[in-house]
């Protein structure tokens, strides 16, 4: 996890200093969200660093998804529904918008097209 971490962020691999060291070096005096995605798949790992980071970097804060929380201390967890998925049945884009997922994708789509082109 740190070695992917710093290496997302740029920060360089110190000789003779471990990974987690070196990021913690890197990030202990400034304010940073990371987030991780998907932490279910490394779940071990991916508590081990946050804890590890969070008790060393007072202005780091951590934003992870996953289908099953971490386990850390000062932890908050946020249930997200699962979201319906259209129909075999559907035929039609007012069929298919019907389902949760598709209108907010169709949402956010008409968003990011509602933005003024540099």
């Amino acid at each position: 996890m740190p070695l992917a971490v710093a290496s997302v962020l740029g920060i360089q691999e110190i000789m003779e200093v471990s990974p987690l060291e070196t990021l913690i070096g890197a990030l202990s005096n400034q304010n940073v969200l990371l987030i991780l995605d998907n932490c279910e798949h490394l779940i071990g790992a991916c508590s081990k660093f946050a804890d590890e980071v969070l008790h060393n970097c007072a202005r780091v804060h951590i934003l992870a998804t996953s289908r099953e929380p971490l386990g850390i201390e000062g932890e908050r967890v946020y249930r997200v529904p699962s979201m319906s998925l259209p129909g075999g049945e559907a035929d039609t884009l007012d069929d298919v918008s019907a389902s949760d997922a598709v209108a907010l994708f169709l949402g956010r789509a008409r968003e990011v097209d509602s933005y003024p082109r540099r």
